[in-house]
């Protein structure tokens, strides 16, 4: 497991030596700290939440590796899981999610995102904006998902169009490698171009 830990102090984030857990002290004096999760085993990050006696079902949530996007709240915690897949051809699906519990917010990794390295590279920066507090993050780093989420559909869509004008014009020119890249096979479900294949009329 990694474990990177940031602390919210006069509207910069800072980033903190890496923790091998939870650091010592309990989670309401540590000031605003951000903990983002890398690569855990279910138990070791259930061992590294427990600090933060969430509830039970919470803590089921954040060590499940079914992925089910939404929003649960207990008390004071918030739970939110998030799609984060913008590969076509990575295996499994990425999503994260996050646990805010103030002062404390915890994002933990499924899969790879090198997009919020990206995103935490601008917030630690020595000209990055100010923050304010703990729900700005998780705002920005959605935002930022959001953003991608949106280019790699728009980039799906018109690789479909320009599929479709080809299959219209000369429909052997498409191979079905070509075909599966954009709608994998293992979905079940039947791709929604192959209603733009040309019918054959009966002679």
């Amino acid at each position: 497991m990694r474990i990177n830990w940031y602390l919210l102090n006069s509207g910069k984030l800072q980033k903190q030596p890496a923790p091998a857990g939870w650091p010592a002290g309990d989670p309401g004096q540590l000031g605003e700290s951000w903990f983002d999760i890398e690569d855990a085993e279910p138990e070791e990050l259930r061992r590294f939440l427990a600090p933060l006696n969430i509830h039970p079902l919470m803590l089921d949530r954040c060590v499940d590796l079914a992925v089910v996007p939404g929003v649960i709240s207990y008390d004071q915690a918030v739970l939110l899981e998030f799609p984060a897949a913008f590969d076509r051809e990575a295996e499994g699906q990425a999503y994260v999610t996050f646990v805010l519990q103030s002062p404390v917010l915890v994002t933990i990794r499924h899969g790879l995102m090198p997009a919020i390295n990206d995103l935490i590279q601008s917030l630690v920066a020595e000209k990055a904006p100010s923050l304010s507090h703990l729900v700005q993050i998780v705002y920005l780093i959605l935002d930022h998902l959001t953003d991608l989420s949106v280019q790699a559909e728009t980039e799906v869509r018109d690789q479909i169009l320009r599929m479709a004008k080809i299959l219209n014009e000369d429909p052997g020119a498409i191979k079905d490698g070509l075909i599966n890249k954009l709608w994998p096979p293992d979905l079940g479900v039947v791709p929604p171009y192959t209603c733009l294949q040309p019918s054959q009329s009966n002679a």
